[in-house]
């Protein structure tokens, strides 16, 4: 619908980092946009929070990223015309079509969202 970022706010335990930096850049990628992704750093009712947060780019390249396990702050320029270069050079969604999400959608609840 014409977005150029996505921003998500998150806390992340550190167990789920190297997920949620994955998801992070395929995210960027397939909606070709970019990701600010803030997380959420230290212990919080003995949880641990990694912090990491990032900026990707709609390609996937990490612009910025803060340091691991300590209160870090980034401050990085981003070019919004690298949206458009990248919707023509790699258009996921354009490519996709309704039936294909709706299949896999299907496929999905057919197993109750429970993995197979």
């Amino acid at each position: 619908m014409g977005a150029k970022i996505l921003i998500i706010i998150s806390a992340s335990p550190d167990s789920s980092l190297g997920f949620f930096q994955k998801l992070t850049e395929a995210r960027a990628i397939e909606n070709t946009v970019y990701v600010v992704w803030v997380n959420l750093v230290g212990i919080y009712d003995g949880v641990g929070f990694a912090g990491g947060s990032r900026i990707v780019s709609p390609l996937g390249k990490i612009v910025a990223e803060c340091r691991l396990m300590d209160d870090d702050v980034k401050v990085a320029e981003i070019d919004l015309e690298e949206v458009g270069y990248a919707r023509l050079v790699r258009p996921t969604l354009r490519d996709s079509v309704k039936e294909d999400v709706e299949a896999l959608l299907d496929a999905y609840l057919i197993f109750g969202g429970k993995s197979v």
